[in-house]
């Protein structure tokens, strides 16, 4: 009988160990998984600021520096919109200096939006053309773009 209470307790602990330790290990998966659902989702968001810079670079001459300071979520369609400036243009109370940029999810730039002042503030606003009348801005946008010598401010992470 003594033999008998002895297995059953053991089997008792042996489930209660398998049990404790699957729970622990579905925690570690699960933290884990987040970890790299986060090292993925940064990735993008550097990725698709070196994009916009590629862009701005390809259209306007002067670029020298471009610090992003806000990444938001798209409210229709998908991606991200990201907010930045240039050279020594820090943003003012109104965000007039502030450039924005959308990228979808595809990694297409979408929709952009240009500084109301500023040295590269779009001067045909009085217009209403849309059409970019800055002094520099590029007539024919470069084909190949290097960025090397462009500082980059990376938003690394989404803003929530």
């Amino acid at each position: 009988m003594t033999n008998k209470k002895e297995r059953i307790i053991s089997v008792e602990i042996l489930v209660a160990i398998i049990i404790v330790g699957s729970i622990i290990f579905g925690f570690y998966k699960f933290h884990q998984h987040q970890v790299d659902q986060r090292i993925q989702e940064e990735q993008f968001h550097r990725e698709s600021e070196r994009k916009i810079v590629r862009q701005v670079v390809r259209e306007y001459e002067g670029i020298e520096s471009v610090t992003f300071t806000f990444v938001s979520p798209e409210a229709f369609g998908g991606g991200y919109t990201y907010s930045f400036y240039v050279n020594d243009e820090k943003p003012n109370k109104n965000g007039d200096t502030l450039w924005s940029t959308g990228i979808d999810y595809d990694n297409t730039i979408g929709i952009e939006s240009f500084p109301r002042k500023g040295s590269y503030a779009d001067k045909s606003d009085k217009d209403l053309t849309w059409v970019t009348e800055s002094k520099y801005f590029r007539s024919k946008p470069l084909k190949k773009v290097d960025i090397s010598n462009v500082k980059i401010h990376y938003r690394v992470k989404a803003d929530k």
